[in-house]
């Protein structure tokens, strides 16, 4: 539980720094409102991808393990003054030569704390682990590192768990360099959470973009010195700090931009604890909310190609019934579903979903392009809080070689998802407690009992009503 609070103790700090800097965009809306332009996030083959110059003594380096290459470097130097300051729990994992590893390092330059107007979004939210690393400097300055009255021991043992989660969630217990974090959308990081989340390991996301080549992890964070070798595996620079998510509620609450309607309507219907999860101080901690969940979240402007009389309707209280049965079959409830993996919660049972090369073609991919190349597909009906109604996902994962002359060929893996027919437009969005994929339409309930349904909810003043008093 210790764990636990650590963590949802840097999702708030998190969320009290969107709160103060004019929201999320620096973790999520920025990014995310890119990738639906693009609508192509994944990775190009990483013919483009090179081991920085600046390593021009990899055989050295590969004699040391990451911690001592990490404390060999100056440019780290704040980084690994995090690491000792949490101690052996950390060291002894980033020194262990059993085992081969990947840690995601920020240097000193995305530590750096700049107060001031002229920060930029994407900036920001880099600000939470710069904080951290301040006032343990703080601690340094004033000598109480060690020893100190109550309430600096306190502070200390606060900070020491919060680095500690942040450290963990930037390691991945296996070596992947910057080519193989193409092969999936989503990776386990060493961030176990505990029993009252089902001892999972807190996940990252990958994307890649055409131009320039760049693996962003969670939307937000830029491997920018990829395949620093170490003994022990690789080390990853990245330009901000990669820091534990905060809930799917609170993914999708702080980018108002993009969500502010589903956020809004989630709250007026009740469903928030459906979505969230917290601590909650009765006696004694509890931890209230959903451990495990899946949104199909409806952007602004999906909720905007309804028509207005159905908008006013359902934001009325006459409509508050219907709109809360829609909004129910956005939510999957006590599972968790990436491209990659899934998670049920009830059974306790975890697997990856690959079920091997399938005709893709046959489906009638929106990516039919020369040189395509199936890699997998698969089928799944998803449960929805909406009772007895599934919705009926796909997805597939190709490899498409792009028409670029010369000897080599590269590629771009292309995952796509979509449900009921229609496609998300961002997949894979990783939270605490769940995934969240993006669409740019409201999906139709009735399509779960009749799936011939006219979609495009023009005709909804003639079975909306009816359809929400029928259970």
């Amino acid at each position: 539980m210790h764990l636990l609070q650590s963590i949802l103790a840097v999702v708030a700090t998190v969320a009290a720094a969107a709160a103060s800097r004019e929201g999320f965009k620096s973790y999520f809306v920025t990014d995310s409102e890119y990738a639906l332009d693009l609508l192509s996030q994944e990775p190009l083959d990483p013919l483009y991808l090179h081991t920085s110059p600046v390593l021009s003594e990899a055989v050295n380096k590969e004699e040391k393990t990451i911690y001592e290459v990490l404390k060999d470097d100056k440019e780290y130097s704040k980084l690994v003054k995090a690491i000792d300051f949490v101690g052996d729990d950390i060291i002894d994992v980033l020194n262990d030569t059993k085992s081969q590893i990947t840690f995601f390092a920020a240097p000193n330059k995305a530590l750096d704390c700049p107060h001031d107007e002229s920060v930029t979004d994407s900036r920001r939210h880099s600000l939470d682990f710069c904080d951290a690393i301040q006032l343990l400097e703080e601690f340094e300055s004033q000598g109480t590192l060690h020893g100190g009255d109550r309430d600096k021991k306190h502070k200390r043992k606060r900070l020491r768990k919060v680095i500690h989660a942040i450290l963990l969630y930037d390691i991945l217990q296996k070596k992947v360099d910057a080519a193989s974090l193409v092969n999936n959308n989503t990776f386990p990081t060493a961030l176990v959470l505990p029993h009252d989340l089902d001892k999972r390991s807190l996940r990252i996301r990958v994307t890649q973009g055409i131009l320039p080549p760049t693996p962003v992890i969670n939307l937000y964070c830029k491997v920018v010195q990829p395949n620093i070798p170490a003994k022990n595996g690789l080390i990853h620079g990245v330009d901000l700090p990669l820091l534990p998510p905060p809930s799917v509620f609170g993914e999708l609450f702080m980018a108002p931009s993009m969500f502010s309607t589903f956020t809004s309507a989630i709250q007026y219907t009740g469903l928030a604890h459906h979505l969230d999860l917290h601590f909650a101080k009765h006696g004694k901690d509890s931890l209230k909310g959903a451990r495990a969940v899946t949104v199909f979240a409806p952007t602004n402007a999906a909720f905007e190609k309804l028509p207005v009389k159905l908008r006013h309707f359902l934001f009325s209280p006459l409509g508050r019934h219907a709109l809360k049965k829609v909004l129910e079959y956005h939510v999957v409830p006590h599972y968790i579903f990436n491209t990659d993996y899934d998670f049920n919660a009830t059974s306790y049972h975890r697997h990856r979903k690959s079920k091997g090369a399938e005709s893709i073609l046959a489906h009638g991919s929106a990516f039919n392009l020369l040189g395509e190349t199936p890699i997998f597909s698969f089928e799944q009906e998803l449960p929805t809080l909406y009772k007895n109604c599934t919705i009926d996902a796909y997805v597939e994962k190709i490899n498409i070689t792009l028409p670029i002359p010369g000897p080599h060929k590269p590629y771009k893996t292309k995952t796509n998802l979509e449900v009921n027919d229609r496609p998300v437009r961002l997949a894979d969005i990783v939270g605490l407690n769940g995934a969240v994929h993006v669409l740019d339409t409201v999906l139709d309930p009735r399509v779960c009992h009749h799936h011939d349904e006219d979609r495009s909810w023009g005709n909804w003043g003639d079975w909306l009503q009816s359809w929400a008093s029928s259970d």
